[in-house]
């Protein structure tokens, strides 16, 4: 595959996007972290791409876009009312982000390091709370879950994260050791990304608009 063709499968993060700002005025306001989910995505790859344009490691851009992506993944669980049985859980699953995060990267050399501890306890925290989150979807909602946008977009975490789960694993163990299995690995995650935009892309137009109030 061409690092053109890298780029194009990178850039399919702009359909959602693109989906986002057309319907943004009527998107229910429960779904806003996703949406600045899916810009800061956008925001990533344009700055990841002009970094390698101009030969600059992104691994900098990345580790602050890790720590943003969780933390707004974790504000659109508390919209979904995850943590309604235990309100100060978004709070303290924030604050044990960050305070991993800043430990592994919380220095001037961290910061420009892929530290995988991080990316892989994460990545398992949302996997579990999507998990957790369909199945109460399965046996309480009333409505098409194949139309159901928290499902949806549930489903794609699940799908994108566990993925990166076994890649951070591959790393962490060695077994990453022959270039051919890298780019394999890489290029499975490629088509898993574009999976998930397209689900995403799904999910935004299922999203539900705005409650329209009728003065009398």
């Amino acid at each position: 595959m061409t690092y053109y063709q890298v780029v194009l499968l990178s850039f399919t993060i702009c359909v959602p996007a693109l989906l986002t700002w057309i319907r943004f005025r009527n998107i229910e306001r429960s779904f806003y972290p996703f949406v600045f989910f899916i810009w800061t995505g956008l925001i990533n790859e344009i700055v990841s791409l002009i970094s390698s344009y101009m030969g600059s490691s992104t691994i900098f851009n990345n580790n602050v876009y890790i720590l943003t992506e969780a933390l707004l993944i974790l504000w659109q669980f508390k919209e979904w009312n995850f943590f309604s049985g235990f309100r100060k859980g978004f709070y303290m699953l924030g604050g044990g982000v960050v305070i991993v995060w800043l430990v592994e990267h919380g220095n001037r050399h961290g910061v420009l390091n892929v530290n995988l501890n991080f990316r892989l306890l994460y990545s398992l925290m949302i996997v579990l709370m999507s998990i957790h989150l369909n199945n109460g979807l399965i046996f309480t909602s009333r409505r098409s879950l194949i139309k159901n946008p928290i499902f949806l977009i549930c489903n794609s975490f699940t799908i994108y994260f566990t993925y990166k789960i076994l890649v951070e694993v591959f790393w962490i163990y060695g077994l990453n050791s022959t270039k051919a299995f890298r780019m394999d690995v890489y290029l499975l995650m490629m088509w898993i990304n574009v999976l998930t935009n397209i689900i995403y892309a799904i999910a935004i137009l299922c999203i539900p608009p705005k409650p329209r109030f009728i003065g009398l």
